[in-house]
């Protein structure tokens, strides 16, 4: 849309005052720098922060902004292949606001300015994933409590820990005995990406209990026989005296 400055009529045999030459004349001149404008092209590429590989499913559209003002918001059309390019044809000179929605990231919005040459601007975009990957850790034979620490610096939870007798032990709680047992086994596995805070169970060694040899107390007074069970390593339990 061109806008003209005020174009004054006249009747047959008037002057042409300068007011109305030098209108015509701007006029002339705003027409001649719009026909002149060639209209531009713009390509955009998405990689996703993450991993930087291709985003190929958004939805990219350019907003006018500023003037003119009756310019149309525009959508982009993805050339895929080898390509991989969003593109839009045909831009009016001026600015725009670029905005990407794509699955999985966060809205992108970018300012653009089109020239008026007819040029292609090329943009690459960056966009930040909604969901933030981790790569769960490798903890087979790590100390359960250096195991739960690497994995709350990794952001992720432990869900359950169970030892190799089948006994659940609270992550929050885990007994002073135990917190050295290392990890046997553990969900999901190592180098596998997850969301963060995804849960993470762990499987670990229970602790063995030391195995002594009973030593034989026949013939032997108690107090003698406490003295075996003692060296021995064990514990006297419940006594009973019989008759003779």
């Amino acid at each position: 849309m061109i806008t003209l400055p005020p174009l004054l009529e006249a009747a047959p045999g008037n002057p042409i005052t300068s007011e109305a030459w030098n209108n015509l004349r701007q006029g002339l001149l705003l027409l001649a720098e719009t026909l002149n404008r060639q209209p531009g092209t713009l390509t955009a590429q998405l990689r996703s922060k993450a991993d930087k590989s291709i985003v190929g499913n958004a939805l990219v559209t350019l907003l006018p902004t500023g003037e003119p003002a009756d310019r149309l918001p525009r959508a982009a059309v993805y050339l895929g292949a080898a390509v991989q390019l969003f593109q839009v044809q045909g831009l009016v000179a001026g600015a725009y606001d670029l905005v990407v929605e794509a699955a999985d990231h966060a809205t992108e919005i970018r300012a653009v300015v089109m020239g008026g040459d007819g040029a292609t601007q090329a943009l690459t975009l960056e966009l930040t994933p909604s969901v933030v990957p981790v790569l769960v850790p490798n903890l087979f034979g790590v100390a359960v409590n250096v195991a739960m620490q690497q994995l709350a610096a990794a952001g992720l939870q432990v869900s359950r820990v169970i030892d190799s007798y089948g006994t659940d032990l609270a992550p929050s709680g885990i007994p002073l005995e135990a917190a050295n047992s290392p990890v046997l086994n553990q969900v999901p596995e190592p180098g596998t990406v997850v969301a963060k805070n995804t849960p993470v169970q762990l499987h670990i060694s229970a602790k063995v209990a030391q195995q002594v040899k009973v030593p034989n107390l026949a013939g032997l007074t108690l107090t003698e026989a406490k003295q075996q069970l003692v060296a021995a390593g064990l514990a006297v339990g419940e006594t009973k005296t019989l008759g003779s």
